[in-house]
């Protein structure tokens, strides 16, 4: 999505909480770096949505549908 700026790259199996935290904290990062005011709030969001999906890990709560597209109480996936 932001090459160059933040890797975000697929692994076979579902990381640890603290892996999402970290990849939040490089959105954050580079939300800091850009003085686009669309990528900042893009970057933002996608930090969000790595913050929302460590604490479903964490809370082992289990994962409907892809949390990094489809946050809780987005309309996104809704057809």
């Amino acid at each position: 999505m932001y090459r160059g700026i933040i890797d975000v790259q697929r692994e076979p199996g579902m990381g640890s909480k603290d892996d999402y935290r970290d990849k939040a904290h490089e959105c954050i990062q580079a939300a800091d770096r850009t003085y686009d005011p669309a990528r900042k709030v893009s970057l933002l969001e996608l930090a969000g949505r790595w913050l929302r999906l460590a604490e479903q890990v964490h809370d082992r709560r289990g994962l409907t549908g892809d949390a990094l597209i489809d946050p809780p109480g987005s309309d996104h996936g809704e057809h």
